[in-house]
């Protein structure tokens, strides 16, 4: 391919960050690095100034034995880390969370092929919320 897909590619004006699922539930030290290693290589290595980080919010797996508790700390984890690093968060956890409440457990069940795994009806909720 050639120079001009390499400068294009660097030229980006959002990028979007995902960490591992479970990471910000129990390594917020790890995560909070994770995405700082990744800010300071995004900002040193774009070549726009002005590029928006994105952090994809995740959700708990639902076989947690607390969804409330993994939901709770998923939002103060991300909130911490995007208010250090100045990101904005797509939350694409919490609308799992809203399906949840608002439809049940048997709807939040059909937004994973696994324990953790979104489906394809996931999976195009969050490319909707980040589009």
């Amino acid at each position: 391919m050639g120079d001009r897909y390499v400068v294009a590619a660097m030229c980006w004006t959002h990028i979007i960050l995902q960490e591992k699922s479970n990471r910000p539930i129990v390594d917020l030290p790890g995560f909070r690095s994770s995405v700082g290693k990744w800010v300071k290589y995004i900002k040193a290595n774009c070549l726009n100034p002005d590029v928006e980080i994105i952090l994809a919010m995740n959700w708990p797996s639902i076989a947690t034995d607390d969804w409330d508790r993994d939901m709770a700390t998923l939002k103060s984890s991300y909130q911490a880390v995007a208010d250090e690093f100045n990101l904005r968060i797509c939350p694409v956890g919490w609308a799992y969370d809203i399906i949840r409440k608002t439809e049940g457990e048997v709807a939040l069940k059909t937004l994973f092929v696994d324990e953790i795994h979104p489906t394809a009806k996931a999976s195009y909720l969050a490319a909707c919320m980040e589009f």
